[in-house]
């Protein structure tokens, strides 16, 4: 496992711990990243741990999954999980308007330096972006499917999204093995 003193985000909440969410969460954890995981109720965080116990065995990291295991949060109060990150990435269902919603909620709870990005494969982040009083610290990351194998992380920026926001989630997925390909436009 590596050390995360050289990037500049050190610590992320992934909002949603389904098929893509725990995976994700699994990933940063696995690259030494303190990561934060919600979901809507103990149950299914306690089944998004165990899915990345199992996935983890599947790839014959047996030895790691305790200290991976120990860098992921369960957090089942909304408000303390997307607190204290300096990325929020959403990884819920594929319907806009809780999309949406739930962008307006983490907005209100955040401070405005706090990069927002949303794991969705369906929607662009000008979306997001335009109902955020913060536009420019939106954007996407997708992860392909199992995202802790696969390394290829479309990020795709908004019409308002600074290029140090791009930069820094750049940076970040680089260091977890991740191979980011920058969208040239949504």
């Amino acid at each position: 496992m590596l050390k995360n003193n050289s990037i500049a985000i050190k610590s992320v909440t992934v909002v949603g711990g389904g098929l893509m969410g725990h995976g994700i969460a699994q990933d940063f954890a696995t690259s030494g990243i303190p990561v934060k995981l919600w979901d809507t109720s103990e149950e299914r965080l306690v089944i998004s741990i165990e899915n990345i116990k199992k996935n983890m065995r599947f790839l014959g990291q047996n030895d790691l999954i305790d200290d991976v295991v120990k860098l992921i949060t369960p957090v089942s109060v909304f408000e303390e999980a997307v607190s204290g990150s300096e990325l929020v990435m959403e990884v819920i269902k594929e319907d806009l308007p809780t999309k949406l919603d739930l962008f307006k909620k983490i907005e209100k709870i955040v401070p405005d330096e706090i990069i927002l990005a949303s794991n969705t494969s369906t929607y662009i982040p000008s979306l997001f972006a335009d109902v955020l009083r913060v536009p420019e610290r939106m954007l996407i990351t997708h992860y392909f499917n199992p995202p802790y194998i696969v390394p290829l992380v479309e990020v795709v920026k908004s019409r308002y999204t600074s290029e140090i926001v791009v930069n820094k989630v750049v940076d970040l997925l680089k260091f977890s093995k991740k191979t980011p390909v920058v969208l040239g436009k949504e």
